[in-house]
């Protein structure tokens, strides 16, 4: 059908766009939408909207994208699609957008890298864009008819992150760091400390998760630093009930009692705390105490450090910590299990023959 104009309450000329289109099962219903300045961006909303739902391989990269985000965001948690959105707006529609995706070329999609490879992007963020345009091809490729990935063709660009070194307090050393901490922030940094929670579990704990008969944290969820918001935990591992010292659960408990009048279970634990002001806190108490710099996520390396010293075994150390295997324990703690390879030759020298 084609654009009509109409008056708005304001009396001004707007635009509608009205057509027909078949969904998924075949089933032909008429669109609508008013509100346009212009009868051309009614008419390109008209394009658009037929091509994002027509499945052919003529539909413009821009369009394609908005499909593949639209199906991302019913599987993925609102901050990795927060983080893929500044990646593909940024680095990927202003190249791609206006393409149809069955013109795209392996030369374009090189031709695009060797500009991103003039610039100062790390080779993990390097790795990550390309990524994210493969991975919007590949739905092409699933749903739109498009013959090959030329992203695949054209060969990746940077490389995985490499494993960050480690840094992390002794217990010596967190002992020394402590007294410099401003009062109201050690509670918070003592249980990231003494459990090795992610910082996102720590905010989003609630009077309910903390059950002092039992001594344990339930972590059942975690709250996102840039959104805002509560969301499930990072994996299905990292929900886990954590034991607590016995100090801890004292140190907990009068917290509660003297923080809340009328505790309600969802009140949130520490809702008071933002996590840039407890990484200025940190940084300011370790330049008073004259020790090495630490981030806020080093805390649970420490915690994670403390653990193998007392020699738990690492199975033990990735089920605290929910990780989603224990591959993932070793592979970032290996360095910490020095002993392990000698101890292991010194065990089968007693199966001599």
């Amino acid at each position: 059908m084609p654009v009509k104009s109409y008056k708005d309450r304001n009396g001004k000329t707007k635009y509608y766009a009205s057509f027909y289109y078949s969904d998924y099962t075949g089933q032909r219903i008429r669109k609508k939408k008013e509100g346009f300045a212009t009868a051309a961006a009614a008419k390109q909303f008209e394009k658009d909207f037929l091509e994002q739902h027509s499945g052919s391989s003529d539909i413009l990269f821009r369009n394609l994208a908005a499909n593949y985000m639209k199906d991302c965001a019913q599987r993925l948690k609102p901050t990795t699609m927060q983080a893929k959105k500044v990646l593909i707006d940024g680095y990927v529609l202003p190249y791609f957008g206006d393409l149809p995706i069955s013109e795209i070329e392996p030369l374009h999609v090189r031709n695009w890298q060797n500009q991103l490879l003039k610039g100062d992007h790390s080779p993990g963020s390097l790795r990550m864009i390309h990524s994210n345009l493969s991975a919007i091809l590949t739905f092409g490729v699933k749903y739109y008819g498009l013959p090959r990935n030329p992203a695949t063709l054209a060969g990746s660009m940077g490389t995985l992150k490499r494993q960050k070194e480690i840094h992390f307090y002794t217990l010596d050393q967190f002992r020394q760091f402590l007294p410099f901490v401003r009062e109201q922030f050690r509670l918070p940094l003592k249980i990231l400390f003494y459990t090795g929670l992610r910082i996102g579990e720590l905010l989003a704990l609630t009077i309910n998760d903390f059950d002092p008969a039992a001594g344990t944290l339930d972590i059942n969820k975690t709250k996102s630093s840039t959104l805002k918001i509560i969301q499930s935990p990072k994996t299905a591992k990292s929900k886990r009930i954590v034991t607590l010292p016995e100090f801890l659960i004292h140190e907990i408990s009068n917290y509660i009692a003297a923080r809340f009048y009328d505790p309600q279970p969802q009140d949130e634990l520490f809702y008071w705390l933002v996590r840039n002001t407890l990484s200025t806190e940190i940084h300011n108490a370790a330049k008073l105490a004259e020790l090495p710099q630490i981030r806020l996520h080093d805390l649970r390396h420490s915690h994670a450090s403390l653990l193998i010293s007392m020699n738990v075994p690492p199975l033990a150390v990735s089920e605290r910590l929910g990780h989603e295997t224990i591959k993932t324990t070793l592979e970032i703690y290996s360095h910490l299990y020095p002993g392990t390879a000698a101890s292991i030759a010194k065990k089968l020298d007693e199966f001599k023959i």
